[in-house]
């Protein structure tokens, strides 16, 4: 059950800074002025990625506590393919995190439940995601919230120099 301090509504312009802190904190290893880019991107009212040459609907949510603190974010989009999945397009979860303080509240899975019903009202009948092998936490996660594992998968790179 979702905290009745806490609301799930769509990101505003006036979020960038908290969502960007948000997305540093899922997204490390990425620089902070791409994060910055897609997000411009995106609340200009472009893309926030595209799919190759693809521009593809995105749905962005944030989890606001009372005060105006952000205290989680979801990004979702709808794919025209995803892998394991049987049908097209497919709704996907791009990116989900809950600052480690506010979680076990229920604000996980009400985004996560309110990505579903976006994805499901643009006529996709599944939704995948993907989390690295070692996340445990974010396998347990989605777990809990009845996805299955349908793949492990080890990326390779050899530089040729």
């Amino acid at each position: 059950m979702l905290n009745s301090d806490v609301r799930v509504r769509p990101v505003e312009s006036s979020d960038r800074e908290a969502w960007l802190r948000l997305r540093a904190k899922l997204w490390p290893d990425r620089s902070p002025e791409d994060l910055a880019r897609e997000s411009d991107s995106f609340l200009r009212g472009g893309d926030l990625w595209r799919f190759g040459a693809l521009s593809i609907p995105f749905l962005v949510l944030v989890a606001e506590r009372s005060g105006d603190e952000l205290v989680g974010f979801l990004e979702a989009s709808v794919r025209p393919f995803a892998d394991k999945c049987r049908t097209a397009p497919v709704g996907y979860l791009e990116g989900w995190y809950v600052v480690p303080e506010w979680r076990r509240r229920g604000i996980g899975s009400t985004l996560v439940r309110a990505a579903e019903a976006w994805v499901r009202s643009r006529g996709c009948r599944e939704i995948a995601s993907d989390a690295r092998v070692e996340n445990s936490l974010s396998e347990r996660c989605h777990r809990a919230l009845g996805y299955e594992e349908v793949e492990r998968l080890i990326h390779f790179r050899r530089e040729l120099g």
